[in-house]
């Protein structure tokens, strides 16, 4: 609705992937804009169990670490390198980049490769869990993914607290 000409949706808990599905399938005014990938971003390919409850607001890729209905609720998930799954499925390279993974943002950073040096790559807005990244022991990951961002030439700019925003210069 805001000027988007077309989404490329990253989803790995079976439950959002139905509404998604179900508010922009083929029957959709926004079927052609909006391509919905049942998978999560990673830096390896293959599958990983992950925490899926539909009533929790932090579904996440299970690291050992869950208790509760979380431990229960595991699923198998297909992941992918955004690298490799934009050369699998055709798709060009993204001109804005959003990415809320619970914890999980350096990694998915690393997956996409060469494509962070991407000239059509315009921003890269990250969601930095601090607390989830404490929790597995990677407490330099904010400052890794900084470095990984300005090395391939984004200015970083930390909108708040958890919200990071690098822009390509001139633009």
């Amino acid at each position: 609705d805001r000027g988007a000409c077309h989404v490329i949706a990253f989803e790995p808990a079976p439950e959002a992937v139905l509404k998604l599905q179900h508010r922009f399938g083929s029957a959709s005014v926004d079927a052609s804009r909006v391509t919905i990938i049942p998978a999560a971003l990673l830096d390896i390919s293959g599958s990983v169990l992950f925490s899926a409850d539909d009533s929790s607001p932090t579904n996440r890729i299970a690291d050992g670490n869950q208790t509760g209905s979380d431990a229960v609720n595991t699923v198998e998930v297909k992941v992918l390198r955004a690298d490799a799954a934009l050369g699998a499925f055709g798709i060009a390279a993204p001109n804005v980049v959003k990415i809320d993974v619970e914890g999980f943002e350096l990694e998915v950073l690393r997956g996409f490769g060469g494509l962070l040096s991407s000239p059509e790559l315009r921003s890269v807005f990250v969601e930095v869990h601090f607390s989830l990244l404490h929790e597995r022991g990677l407490d330099s990951a904010p400052t890794e993914i900084d470095a990984l961002l300005i090395g391939h030439g984004f200015n970083v700019e930390w909108l708040d607290l958890s919200h990071a925003c690098a822009m390509r210069p001139n633009i």
